[in-house]
């Protein structure tokens, strides 16, 4: 039974780890694509910028017919709850 109980408790702790709520997000593409796109070169950026790199990739993908219908904000605002990103407050007081 002990092998068992590791096992599933391994298995559980796995379930909550930001790269498994990456994969079942809804919008995981989109994720995937906005923060590819500006989180590869550097893995900090000034959380107003990051808000408008991805409020102009949404218009992008909407252009193209992606039915994305929150603001940028509020993707960005899910991602950070659901621990996919992490946002920081520096010594100036901005938040990355």
């Amino acid at each position: 039974m002990a092998g068992a109980v590791g096992a599933a408790t391994g298995a559980y702790r796995a379930l909550d780890t930001a790269a498994l709520r990456l994969l079942r997000a809804n919008n995981m593409p989109v994720i995937v694509a906005t923060c590819g796109r500006h989180l590869v070169d550097r893995r900090v950026i000034a959380y107003p910028e990051f808000v408008t790199l991805v409020a102009d990739d949404l218009s992008e993908l909407r252009d193209e017919g992606i039915p994305l219908l929150r603001t940028a904000q509020e993707y960005v605002a899910d991602w950070i709850r659901d621990g996919i990103l992490i946002r920081r407050a520096t010594a100036a007081r901005d938040e990355h």
